[in-house]
């Protein structure tokens, strides 16, 4: 089914990880996990526009970054024109705001913002559902990025169950002049050598959640690939004890790195700001953003 429109705008919303708790591995290697998600502010913008051409085109304003089958925009897309059987092309222009290798989702955020643009510019009676099942092949985070807001994800990421919604918060993320690799973090994890205080605590986030308590909210942020993702960049310890130091009711890596955040209350902006701009000259090569919690209805709404 198609509709008169011919394109689309959307934006893909950046993730942070509220706590990351490893639980075991997997015998194909992929380890199981549970972590509190949440989409913020930081987003990519997205024009998807029908080709008679068949295929889809990638533009990126980002050189770095392949536009071909490795990206997985194009996946997505492929994904649902293969499964709907749709005639003719699409032209995606992707503009980035989402730093790479930062454990912020960037990728996977264009995977499902493609998803759900795909969904309305041909009127395809998908439910969310249903697009998760398409997102899973993608990656781990990309089912939990469709919808957004704030959840639980667990298994490796496709377990994905309502949290109650991050009360108005500012956040502080910061992204090092370098990346993390995913895969090296894993590869020097080591569960048996983890101590406890490593691991957050679930229960703990829960009640935060369910109290609107940011101040228990901080005191959860623990995430378990930290120790091993400052093994392999010391840098990032220096990072960490910033944002600790700048007043922020929490700090914490988001994912594998390299990006951390800093979470502080919701009238305590200019304590933010302050952050910022202390953390701009203690470390003029990284990238600093004032951000927000998003909401799945605020992610649903993005397209237009």
């Amino acid at each position: 089914m198609e509709t008169g429109r011919e394109s689309v705008r959307t934006r893909a919303f950046a993730k942070i990880n509220l706590g990351l708790e490893i639980l075991g591995k997997r015998e194909d290697g992929y380890h199981l996990l549970r972590s509190g998600m949440q989409t913020i502010s930081l987003a990519d913008e997205l024009v998807l526009t029908k080709t008679e051409e068949e295929g889809v085109h990638l533009l990126c304003d980002r050189p770095s970054l392949p536009t071909d089958e490795r990206n997985l925009a194009v996946r997505a897309a492929l994904a649902v024109f293969r499964h709907c059987a749709l005639k003719g092309g699409i032209r995606i222009e992707l503009r980035k705001q989402i730093p790479e290798e930062a454990g912020l989702g960037g990728g996977s955020a264009d995977a499902a913002a493609v998803l759900r643009a795909l969904r309305i510019l041909y009127a395809l009676p998908l439910s969310d559902a249903e697009l998760r099942a398409l997102a899973l092949p993608l990656g781990a985070d990309v089912p939990f990025l469709v919808a957004g807001g704030t959840a639980l994800a667990e298994g490796i990421g496709e377990e994905l169950s309502p949290l109650p919604a991050l009360p108005p918060c500012e956040l502080v993320v910061v992204k090092p002049p370098f990346g993390s690799s995913t895969k090296e973090v894993y590869a020097a994890l080591t569960l048996s050598a983890m101590a406890p205080w490593e691991q957050p605590d679930v229960t703990l986030l829960k009640n935060a959640l369910r109290g609107q308590n940011l101040t228990l909210l901080g005191a959860s942020l623990q995430n378990a690939l930290e120790s091993p993702a400052m093994e392999l960049k010391p840098e990032l310890i220096d990072y960490k004890r910033f944002l600790t130091g700048s007043g922020a009711l929490g700090a914490a890596m988001s994912g594998s790195g390299a990006a951390l955040y800093a979470l502080f209350a919701a009238d305590e902006r200019n304590k933010a700001l302050a952050c910022i701009a202390a953390g701009q000259q203690q470390f003029p090569e990284a990238a600093f953003f004032l951000c927000r919690p998003v909401s799945t209805e605020e992610v649903s709404a993005s397209t237009v």
